[in-house]
């Protein structure tokens, strides 16, 4: 996040997470986090129902990183009329399931699905690790794949 933030000139991280935003302790530290890297960088943590209202109704100037837990997630977000234009996978690790697209990127069917989907609403889906290496376009390489 640190790399991410300073990179981009983030001012506001919205965190998006369900389980994080019911849980004190865990939001208590994760703002405390952000806190000793950037203490000039606000972070909002929310549950995931709350996210579309709050950045469509945000009048600041603000650049914002809004972080989700799953490509399923940011599926949601854009059902539910949150204004995307590209999507970020920045590491999915690997589990049983899941096909390799990239050394940092691993991928189950329904991941794949909802990529394929995003890109096919005019969302770019872009896998980067790091904020300086270079991006891949994610629904390419999947289509490659299954050619392959």
């Amino acid at each position: 996040m640190v790399g991410w933030v300073r990179s981009l000139g983030i001012s506001r991280i919205i965190l998006a997470n369900n389980d994080i935003a019911c849980d004190t302790w865990r939001t208590q530290m994760i703002k405390e986090v952000v806190d000793t890297f950037a203490d000039d960088v606000e972070i909002d943590i929310l549950e995931l129902r709350f996210v579309t209202e709050y950045i469509t109704r945000d009048e600041s100037n603000d650049r914002i990183l809004l972080l989700v837990e799953s490509i399923e997630d940011a599926l949601s977000l854009f059902k539910s009329s949150l204004p995307l234009n590209k999507v970020n996978l920045g590491g999915i690790h690997t589990r049983t399931g899941r096909v390799k697209i990239l050394p940092y990127l691993f991928l189950d069917s329904v991941e794949i699905e909802a990529v394929l989907y995003l890109h096919e609403m005019g969302i770019r889906v872009i896998a980067r690790d790091f904020p300086d290496a270079k991006p891949f376009d994610v629904a390419n390489l999947i289509k490659r794949k299954r050619i392959k």
